[in-house]
């Protein structure tokens, strides 16, 4: 019996803390390991339930994982645009041509699915203004309204 109590609280626990974390996956990984223009694409799922602060780490944690600096030297800016993934939107579809086309690099037919945007805009050799954008979904009205911001200075080795 005492077993079984530590078994299910065990699996409690780590089926508390899946729903905690933000799945992020490339919305086109061939045009993300060609990085044109210093810009990839991402979409993001179960973040709905996690606060603003929870998912800006969240995305935190998975940007940490993504190489940013190596190849990428010729870019004076670049960018990781988290879009939220839907069964029914064909992003793959646009992000080519945005990234060809879009001066700024998004997704214009699905401006109103960008969660998040990070963008990192060159000072100096290795030194970068690193920007953390949580956008508000919620408001038709506006649809560049921003809920959480950061902004750092960071060198990227």
């Amino acid at each position: 019996m005492k077993y079984h109590i530590i078994i299910y609280t065990t699996l409690f626990f780590l089926i508390s803390c899946n729903r905690n974390s933000v799945d992020v996956e490339p919305i086109d990984k061939q045009l993300n390991d060609r990085f044109e223009r210093g810009i990839q694409y991402y979409q993001i799922s179960n973040f709905e339930d996690l606060s603003d602060q929870h998912l800006m780490n969240q995305l935190e944690v998975f940007r940490e994982g993504v190489s940013l600096k190596k190849e990428n030297e010729e870019y004076d800016r670049f960018q990781l645009f988290f879009y939220k993934k839907s069964f029914f939107t064909n992003y793959k579809k646009y992000a080519l041509e945005a990234v060809e086309e879009n001066e700024f690099g998004g997704i214009g037919e699905y401006r109103d699915n960008l969660i998040a945007q990070f963008i990192f805009s060159k000072i100096s050799h290795n030194r970068y203004k690193y920007t953390r954008v949580i956008y508000n979904n919620d408001n038709p009205d506006n649809i560049y309204d921003i809920k959480l911001e950061r902004n750092d200075t960071i060198i990227l080795k």
